[in-house]
């Protein structure tokens, strides 16, 4: 259980990551290097998206998923001044929140407040029913082949951008194989020979409700093709699904036992976490599928939850190897809502959570998990997992670049860098009152080692301001600090694209 702690857990830094932006779209501002010099190799664009308004009307946003979202491109070039650029993302969603209407459920804020009576309740209902869900692209953005795009975890949300303005030129026409109304956020190159596999779910209750693996082909970007499809636990409530694993052998689809609670998403009743249910007594499915033969293998281990998965690798002999960030349950979800992250009232310690290693074997025997980071070093916390791109599905690679925790914290306030072999490479970076986002690794032209790089990191500092940290990848010592002339809410997921 999560203890409460004593006034103050909430910093400034946090009230304000947490808080809509409130500035114009900022065009090719100009960061001043406040310490240390960007590396020279340094060279291209660093774009990161998350939510930026959390407000439609008089409606306001339970939860940090929620908000609408924001893209922020920060431009480097040797010798010149880093360049940020922002831009809300044109969305269905966002043209109605500046309406001052919420015209969807978002992840945990119900379309229709609690209390709004019975129209408005069978408002949400028809949407409901209708499977026509948010188009607020808010969780990543990914380079697909020459094409930047942005995505929730809903197929009618992907985008494309333009790279230099940041404006959204279309939604991405999806053709071929349905694969319901919602995926992940999280697809991914396949490792086979190009294109790109990703995992929608297909809400149908009571009874037809499934998960579909599906590619898209490089040659037919938009063209998906289903290579398995899987039946939910429960056909009237799937679990969600935020990230899978794909190796050059297998697909893995883990299906925790976190389910669509319908009338929670209508505001008619409370879930046990937001809008979804725990259901721990059911445990965790993993889902294997053989990509040479088409069969797909179920096994069940004790309940976790998780967002994200570092690295998954094909094992010797013949298994599957994935390096999951794993909580015990989704109290993660309650600990980001709006109200705990900027109230001392509702202020918790984070819950705890670890890099764990599941080995599925290939003769169908008992799955394994091991912990394979140091405690001490995350602070028993890691997420928003980042790898060097050469060391994706391999069975030596060794390191985990990573948020964790200098704790009592309410949210996530050290990087530190896991060392998965055990062999001592294990380093942190912590600025005292700093909030740091997500860590991506940025490998440096012509290095040979796993971490021969930078690290890169959007972080709100401990005076509510924000900053670029550029770290070396193996000591994860500073490089360099670019301060944001204006102040950015805390972002999701980014990618860096190179001159």
């Amino acid at each position: 259980m999560l203890l409460g702690l004593a006034p103050g857990l909430v910093t400034p830094a946090a009230r304000s990551a947490f808080s809509t932006f409130r500035h114009a779209d900022a065009t090719a501002l100009p960061m001043k290097v406040c310490e240390g010099a960007l590396p020279t190799w340094l060279c291209g664009s660093y774009y990161r998206n998350g939510p930026g308004l959390f407000e439609a009307g008089e409606r306001v946003m339970e939860h940090w998923f929620d908000g609408y979202a924001m893209l922020v491109r920060i431009a480097l070039a040797p010798g010149e001044p880093p360049l940020l650029s922002t831009r809300f993302i044109d969305s269905e969603a966002h043209r109605a929140a500046q309406r001052g209407e919420m015209q969807f459920a978002e992840f945990m804020t119900p379309q229709v407040a609690p209390g709004s009576g019975v129209l408005a309740i069978a408002k949400g209902m028809a949407a409901l029913a209708a499977g026509d869900p948010t188009d607020n692209a808010c969780v990543n953005v990914v380079r697909r082949d020459s094409q930047l795009q942005a995505m929730t975890e809903t197929q009618r949300s992907w985008v494309e951008l333009d790279p230099e303005t940041l404006a959204t030129r279309r939604k991405i026409p999806w053709e071929g194989d349905g694969v319901g109304q919602l995926s992940t956020a999280h697809a991914q190159r396949d490792p086979a020979g190009g294109g790109w596999i990703n995992v929608g779910t297909s809400i149908a209750p009571p009874l037809w409700s499934q998960y579909s693996i599906f590619r898209l082909d490089d040659a037919t970007p938009t063209k998906r093709e289903v290579l398995a499809t899987i039946p939910c636990a429960d056909g009237a409530a799937p679990y969600w699904l935020h990230s899978f694993a794909v190796t050059r052998r297998k697909v893995v689809v883990i299906e925790q036992p976190a389910a669509y609670d319908v009338g929670a998403m209508l505001g008619l009743s409370q879930a046990s976490h937001g809008s979804v249910d725990w259901k721990p007594e059911r445990g965790t499915r993993l889902h294997v599928l053989d990509r040479s033969s088409g069969e797909v293998e179920t096994r069940t281990v004790p309940a976790f939850f998780f967002f994200h998965i570092a690295n998954a690798f094909d094992d010797a002999g013949g298994g599957v190897a994935l390096d999951v960030c794993m909580f015990k349950d989704p109290q993660i979800l309650t600990g980001l809502r709006l109200d705990s992250l900027t109230s001392d009232a509702k202020a918790r310690d984070l819950p705890r959570s670890r890099l764990t290693r599941i080995t599925l074997p290939a003769d169908g025997g008992a799955p394994t998990m091991a912990e394979v980071d140091d405690a001490q070093a995350t602070g028993e916390f890691t997420d928003l997992p980042s790898i060097a791109p050469a060391a994706v599905g391999r069975d030596d690679y060794r390191f985990v670049y990573a948020i964790g925790a200098s704790r009592p914290t309410c949210v996530s306030n050290r990087l530190h860098k896991t060392d998965v072999a055990g062999a001592g490479g294990d380093r942190t970076f912590e600025v005292e009152g700093t909030l740091p986002g997500e860590p991506l690794f940025v490998p440096r032209p012509g290095g040979s080692d796993e971490d021969d790089g930078a690290v890169l990191a959007m972080a709100t500092d401990a005076d509510g301001g924000t900053s670029l940290y550029v770290l070396d990848a193996k000591d994860m010592s500073l490089l360099a600090r670019a301060r944001s002339p204006i102040g950015l809410p805390a972002g999701f997921h980014g990618e860096f694209v190179p001159s």
